[in-house]
């Protein structure tokens, strides 16, 4: 696993949420998606689940990767 990277999206996530003004909690209500071990950087996420949270939370695939700090 390539711990960097897993930290890097978890912190893009969380970044995204706040930026939205959501809770974990209604993230979870409107998209099925449970965020909090995906955020802490515990866990991998999905292609698919991350295509979901970008459309919640209004951006692209593109765009988040792009926006990604891998150093």
């Amino acid at each position: 696993m390539n711990d960097a990277l897993t930290v890097s999206v978890a912190q893009k996530l969380k970044e995204l949420r706040a930026a939205c003004g959501f809770s974990q909690e209604y993230v979870k209500e409107n998209t099925g998606v449970n965020l909090q071990r995906s955020e802490s950087g515990k866990t991998t996420v999905s292609l698919i689940t991350l295509d979901i949270l970008c459309r919640f939370y209004g951006t692209t695939l593109k765009d988040f990767f792009a926006e990604l700090d891998l150093k």
